[in-house]
């Protein structure tokens, strides 16, 4: 399970407009989720451009891959936290509570099973 904020999320979907991602019909990149030891990473990669957010602390070691729709459905400008679950390969939900109503979604991935493993290293 990783968690994070509303806020964060509408500030991911922020950069990808700022990207031009965003702008593109044809383009709906999936998004790296990676909780380890040295922090949680939010990675998203595309054909002609990588990104990559880094929050410090400790977090169980996982990793999931989702549609880029969840930014949509769940960004909001609170801290109020979404809970990612996996539930096997490219299979997850979010769930979240809006102006106190519980809401959920399940998330499919398309991507491959080495897609996260083409994330480049940092220089």
């Amino acid at each position: 399970m990783i968690t994070v904020t509303r806020s964060l999320l509408c500030q991911v979907r922020s950069v990808l407009r700022r990207t031009g991602v965003a702008k593109s019909k044809s383009s709906h990149p999936e998004i790296i989720f990676r909780a380890a030891n040295d922090g949680l990473r939010i990675q998203i990669l595309t054909d002609q451009l990588a990104i990559e957010y880094h929050h410090a602390g400790q977090f169980d070691v996982q990793e999931l891959v989702v549609p880029s729709e969840l930014l949509v459905a769940a960004e909001g400008r609170t801290a109020d936290l979404v809970t990612l679950q996996s539930h096997g390969p490219g299979r997850a939900t979010a769930s979240w509570a809006d102006q106190g109503i519980p809401q959920e979604l399940e998330l499919v991935s398309n991507a491959r099973a080495d897609f996260a493993a083409g994330f480049p290293a940092m220089p």
